[in-house]
C-alpha cells in the first residue's frame, strides 16, 4: 500500500492510505486528504491508481499542483515524488501492499436487494448485542450484564423435530424489528471498539 504524506514546511499534518484506486484531495471535508486552506480548491487533486501506475491529476483548481517543482496538469508518480498544492507538500510514500481496486459499482437492482444479503435472525442479534455488551462490562471491570437473548436452543433428534411453524403474513413488523435488532448489535461493536482502542 502506499500512503500520502501531507506535510507544512517539512512538518508532518497528516498521513493518509491509498486505498482506493481514486484519492481526492481539497478543502472540503469529503476529500480523502483535506487541507484546510483559502489557497486550496475544494477538490483540488487526485492521485489515481491503475495500470500498476499512480498518477497526480489537477482537477481544475485555481492555484494549480507541481511535482517535484514542475507545474503538472497530470503526471505519472514514483514512490518520493512530492506533489506541490500551494504551500503544502504530499509526498507518495510506499507501505506493505498496493492498494486493493474498488470494486464496480452496485446496479440498482443489486442495491434494493442489499437488505437481503444483510439479514440475520433476531435471535442471533440480540445474542450479538449480549457478547459485545459482555465484552464492554469485562473491558471497563464491571459485572457482566444479564443476557436479553434467549438461550440456543439444545440439538434435538431428526425424529423429535417438530414441523417448522408458517412464516407470519405480517413481515413488515419483523423486518423493522430486524434491522432495529442489527443497528444496536453494530452500535455496541462500534462502542467495544473504541473502548478497546483507548
Amino acid at each position: 500500500m502506499a500512503e500520502l504524506v501531507l506535510r507544512l514546511r517539512e512538518r508532518e499534518l497528516a498521513r493518509v492510505p491509498v486505498v482506493k484506486t481514486r484519492m481526492t484531495v481539497g478543502r472540503d471535508t469529503t476529500s480523502d486528504l483535506v487541507i484546510d486552506n483559502a489557497a486550496v480548491s475544494r477538490t483540488h487533486a487526485s492521485v489515481t491508481y491503475g495500470e500498476d501506475a499512480y498518477r497526480v491529476h489537477d482537477e481544475e483548481s485555481e492555484n494549480g499542483i507541481t511535482l517535484n517543482g514542475r507545474r503538472v496538469r497530470k503526471a505519472a508518480l514514483e514512490y518520493g515524488d512530492v506533489i506541490g498544492i500551494g504551500k503544502f507538500e504530499i509526498e507518495l510514500v510506499q507501505s506493505w501492499h498496493e492498494p486493493v481496486k474498488q470494486a464496480a459499482p452496485q446496479s440498482k437492482e443489486a442495491a434494493k436487494n442489499v437488505m437481503k444479503t444483510m439479514q440475520v435472525d433476531a435471535t442471533t442479534a440480540a445474542r450479538l448485542r449480549d457478547e459485545a455488551m459482555a465484552r464492554i462490562a469485562a473491558q471497563k471491570g464491571l459485572p457482566a450484564p444479564t443476557p436479553k437473548a434467549p438461550a440456543r436452543p439444545q440439538a434435538t433428534s431428526a425424529s423429535s423435530r417438530a414441523p417448522a411453524p408458517a412464516p407470519a403474513a405480517s413481515s413488515g413488523n419483523n423486518t423493522l424489528m430486524l434491522v432495529g435488532l442489527v443497528v444496536v448489535a453494530l452500535l455496541a461493536g462500534v462502542v467495544l471498539t473504541l473502548l478497546i482502542a483507548r
